[in-house]
């Protein structure tokens, strides 16, 4: 009997869940879900407007979103980032406040979990996972840097923000970049441009400054390790920059430059050590390398 009562409970739970995706379907108020959608992402992500492309329910209660596109909201238009063939689907247990994510980004893939929690007034974007974006695709941040830069990111982690009026933003996470290359604007001993075999640090931000840790960086030319902290501005390529760390050349770099081998003698002897500490300031825009602490 109580075999049989459990059947029934759970036929009409998914005969509830059918009901409510056709109603969905066939009287889904497409105009007040664009309004609400774009408002909240516009909140959520301040300097941004958004402009989605069509949309429509696959069975049973999947949102698909073709595009959407980021702007700068202020200035000419200039793209941030395209999501393509967005999926947006509820989680039964979430009560109308839980979301899977998934979409395509520059090549690579995004992953993702939405909270809604209407009493805090935030909403949180758990469990993100960027697979094999290529940096190269992405104009906005060619534009913003003033530099070549190629490679592809992988990163994990959360974002959460407040969805209705001012709040606190915090995310953390790890950022890896790999297989990639890119140029200088201050020449580092006698560099002008970077091989990237890897790239890792580890990401938090809170109160408007981005904490960065445990950064080491792998390349044909150079090894280095770096820490320190991006303070937000107005505009991304506003920021301010403040890192710390040390480097080591590598010896197939220095084998044929002999007055790149005699200035890291010199300071790895003014240093008295072989990795050499450095300091990147100013703005992302525009930073400014130095060696030593100071």
């Amino acid at each position: 009997m109580k075999a049989t009562s459990g059947v029934r409970i759970f036929s009409y739970f998914i005969y509830a869940l059918l009901l409510t995706a056709v109603l969905l379907y066939v009287r889904f108020p497409a105009e007040k879900f664009e309004i609400f959608l774009v408002r909240t992402i516009e909140t959520a992500f301040p300097g941004c407007r958004v402009d989605l492309g069509k949309y429509h329910y696959t069975f049973p209660v999947t949102v698909h979103l073709e595009r959407a596109l980021f702007e700068q909201s202020r200035g000419a238009k200039e793209e941030v980032v395209l999501l393509e063939g967005i999926d947006i689907t509820p989680s039964v247990s979430g009560l109308g406040l839980k979301y899977a994510l998934s979409a395509k980004v520059y090549g690579g893939s995004f992953q993702a979990n939405l909270q809604l929690s209407p009493i805090a007034g935030t909403f949180t974007l758990a469990d993100i996972v960027l697979n094999n974006v290529d940096l190269a695709l992405s104009p906005y941040l060619k534009n913003i840097s003033r530099r070549e830069l190629s490679g592809y990111l992988n990163y994990s982690g959360f974002y959460s923000t407040p969805f209705d009026g001012p709040g606190k933003r915090e995310a953390k996470g790890v950022v890896r970049l790999s297989d990639g290359a890119f140029s200088l604007i201050q020449p580092v001993l006698t560099l002008r441009n970077l091989d990237m075999q890897s790239l890792d640090v580890g990401i938090s931000f809170a109160d408007g400054i981005l904490e960065l840790a445990e950064g080491s960086f792998k390349g044909a030319e150079l090894q280095a390790e770096f820490a320190g902290s991006l303070t937000s501005a107005e505009g991304l390529e506003a920021w301010k920059v403040d890192l710390t760390g040390s480097m080591v050349p590598q010896k197939g770099f220095m084998k044929d430059k002999p007055q790149v081998l005699r200035v890291v003698k010199r300071l790895q002897s003014q240093y008295r050590k072989a990795a050499l500490p450095y300091r990147v300031s100013g703005s992302i825009g525009n930073p400014r390398f130095r060696f030593g602490t100071n």
